[in-house]
């Protein structure tokens, strides 16, 4: 039985559902499925994302050839994210 892999991308997008098949081709781990998206303005996505990259840094997945992905599982990305939003709207 092959291991439960825990891989999320946390990023920005103004389209996620036409963003989806790019996002598909980043990583060899298939399906790729949205766990959540929140609207926001670009401005504070921006800082939100940066601030979550920042709380996860030590977990940047290697496996992948992009900044965004990284080893947590959906819950801990939300989790960030949520912390993140705190710490950017605060």
């Amino acid at each position: 039985m092959a291991d439960k892999i825990n891989f999320v991308k946390i990023g920005i997008s103004k389209c996620v559902i036409s963003r989806m098949p790019a996002i598909q081709m980043q990583t060899r781990f298939k399906p790729v499925r949205l766990i959540r998206a929140i609207q926001m303005p670009l401005m504070l996505a921006a800082k939100v994302e940066k601030t979550a990259h920042g709380i996860l840094v030590n977990r940047r997945s290697v496996r992948h050839a992009f900044d965004e992905w990284f080893n947590a599982s959906p819950d801990e990305a939300i989790k960030v994210v949520r912390m993140a939003i705190g710490r950017t709207t605060s």
